[in-house]
């Protein structure tokens, strides 16, 4: 064999004899993978998620009312679905939102992280859920509601009481708008009676004052354009849930044609003058209760499937922070009988559809948790370890 007699090669083999320098930091195409998974990211189709255990299957896809019963904590502004908790976050003390009701994963937002009041969403979801899904115009709906809203409270002025019922009006559209986000096949009973008790409803008030003169009929025309609005998310989010529920194999195709004939019967509704007002005001609400009954029957079509689940978390809304929030992940419902030691946490990035190698997670074997401070909220999945190579 030739001797290589080149000066940089004899340092080189000396400070490896040493120990100063590891034969792994020759190997740039391991290290440059692994910095590409921190950045740029990887499709799902190479991952392979670690799946929730059946029991968690089970609790994700059952359709529940039982949020809205809960009166006490709707009061506290802190609602609980299958796996996931919405709570108000106040700016000026930490809030943890999380820990039992979504299997253990939670946040903590410190103080300072919010500019303001927001209500916050964790839950626990199929990383798989809803790729081919899409809630096209509710976003831009809800964003032109609290745009008119605004408005509405400003021309109102001096009928502060009339405004203050906007206002309450605006605050429930929040708390819908987190509900309209949570991916888990399509959010929850709780945003179609936000939009229906705490929206719609609150428009009906308005108009009553206005058809019994206590309120100026210069208003009708602001409050007729957020009631059909309402009515036009809950539609979208119907329309949304059973499109998506069609592409999903397996699913019951005699619930999905119930949903479809919901949403007619909330069409009719909307487009139905209401006996209760001289003035040309439509059965917005019972157009809401019709969207509603449909997106059931879209979810009961497909939430008794025994297909796999991948292992993922959703921190919502998306938005950045002032300051770092503590996201725990717990392995503790993972249908995974291995080390969690080497078990991967991967982030999803929503601009690039590609999930993102979480760097030097902080791993608590005692309560079976890894933790990580982050300054955006987004999807956060486990992974298996990738296979040993030769």
């Amino acid at each position: 064999m030739k001797t290589n007699n080149n000066p940089l090669f004899l340092v080189l083999n000396i400070l490896i004899g040493l120990g100063i320098l590891s034969c792994e930091n020759l190997t740039p195409t391991q290290n440059e993978s692994e910095a590409q998974l921190m950045t740029t990211g990887i499709s799902a189709d190479q991952l392979n998620f670690v799946e929730w255990n059946p029991e968690v299957i089970q609790a994700l896809r059952a359709v529940s009312d039982q949020d809205e019963s809960n009166s006490v904590a709707r009061w506290r502004g802190d609602v609980s679905i299958a796996g996931a908790e919405v709570k108000l976050a106040n700016t000026y003390w930490g809030t943890t939102i999380g820990g039992w009701k979504t299997f253990g994963n939670s946040v903590y937002i410190p103080p300072g992280a919010l500019s303001q009041n927001r209500y916050i969403a964790v839950q626990a979801v199929c990383a798989e859920a809803d790729e081919n899904a899409v809630f096209e115009n509710g976003t831009a709906y809800i964003a032109e509601i609290k745009s008119s809203m605004n408005e509405l409270i400003i021309d109102m002025g001096a009928n502060w009481w009339a405004a203050e019922t906007v206002t309450t009006a605006l605050d429930q559209l929040e708390q819908a708008e987190v509900f309209f986000q949570l991916y888990s096949y399509y959010a929850s009973p709780s945003a179609f009676s936000k939009l229906d008790w705490n929206v719609s409803r609150q428009m009906n008030t308005l108009v009553w004052w206005i058809e019994h003169n206590y309120l100026d009929a210069s208003y009708f025309d602001q409050i007729q354009h957020i009631a059909e609005l309402t009515v036009a998310t809950s539609r979208d989010l119907a329309l949304s849930a059973t499109i998506y529920a069609e592409q999903v194999p397996g699913a019951d195709a005699n619930k999905i044609e119930q949903a479809y004939d919901g949403i007619d019967d909330g069409e009719m509704q909307a487009a139905t003058r209401s006996n209760f007002y001289s003035l040309e005001w439509y059965n917005y609400d019972a157009a809401i209760r019709k969207y509603s009954d449909a997106w059931k029957k879209a979810i009961q079509a497909i939430h008794n499937l025994d297909a796999p689940c991948g292992a993922s978390v959703d921190f919502l809304p998306s938005q950045q922070f002032e300051a770092n929030v503590t996201v725990t992940l717990s392995w503790e419902a993972l249908n995974f009988d291995g080390n969690p030691d080497e078990l991967e946490v991967y982030w999803f990035n929503e601009d690039t559809n590609l999930w993102v190698l979480v760097p030097d997670p902080v791993i608590d074997s005692v309560n079976g948790t890894v933790s990580v401070n982050i300054d955006h909220f987004t999807r956060y999945a486990w992974v298996n370890p990738p296979p040993p190579t030769d």
